[in-house]
């Protein structure tokens, strides 16, 4: 029998902020979105997968995710079902335990929803991801380019000319691996997961649309 434990209200509320995010967007969406947005904010066209406002919404809502992994880092607020047991068996823990990641929204299939972006020990134990994004900057330095990433996918000014300069790639890579994380998190161990049959409107990330 699993043990029962109990959580603050400030944990509560980041999961929550997780299972907001996830309830809004899609893995591949939110993905999408970043990297989108990323592609614009270090050149000079200006972003236009979609409205400005769906832009400096998802930042918005990134910043939030930001936050609610930082309040469980710095509480030590795992759940247990997030975390898988490493059996040393390498890569086969990894097969064994891929439909773990796959969420119950209508087209959510192991293709769309494994993560890319985290390590094996990741995978197993999605808040070892959390850490090094939190790790990589404080809170402050996040909330700043998230920030600079929305101004500068909007305009045609590149993040690249910021000083000191951001480390693009390492930006992209822990970005990625906090939503993949934040979602096995929200797969494995969210308390307030729906399982419908529903379309999701957020699938069609061309599509013009305000996200809830």
């Amino acid at each position: 029998m699993p043990a029962i434990y109990t959580e603050d209200k400030e944990t509560i509320f980041a999961y929550h902020t997780i299972h907001d995010f996830f309830d809004s967007y899609t893995l591949p969406e939110a993905l999408e979105y970043l990297q989108s947005a990323l592609k614009s904010a270090t050149g000079k066209k200006i972003w236009k997968t979609s409205c400005p406002h769906c832009l400096v919404n998802y930042t918005r809502q990134l910043n939030l995710l930001s936050a609610a992994s930082s309040t469980i880092q710095t509480r030590f607020a795992q759940r247990p079902a997030a975390v898988i047991q490493d059996t040393g068996t390498g890569s086969k823990v990894f097969i064994n335990n891929l439909g773990t990641s796959v969420g119950n929204k209508a087209g959510d299939d192991i293709w769309s929803c494994f993560p890319r972006s985290l390590t094996l020990t990741q995978f197993l134990n999605p808040y070892k991801a959390i850490k090094k994004f939190n790790d990589y900057m404080t809170q402050q330095e996040w909330e700043k380019a998230f920030e600079e990433i929305q101004q500068c996918a909007l305009s045609k000014t590149t993040i690249v000319n910021n000083f000191p300069p951001y480390n693009i790639i390492m930006l992209q890579v822990r970005i990625s691996q906090l939503i993949e994380a934040c979602h096995l998190i929200e797969v494995r161990a969210g308390k307030n997961t729906k399982k419908t049959g529903k379309k999701n409107s957020n699938t069609q990330i061309n599509k013009k649309r305000e996200p809830a």
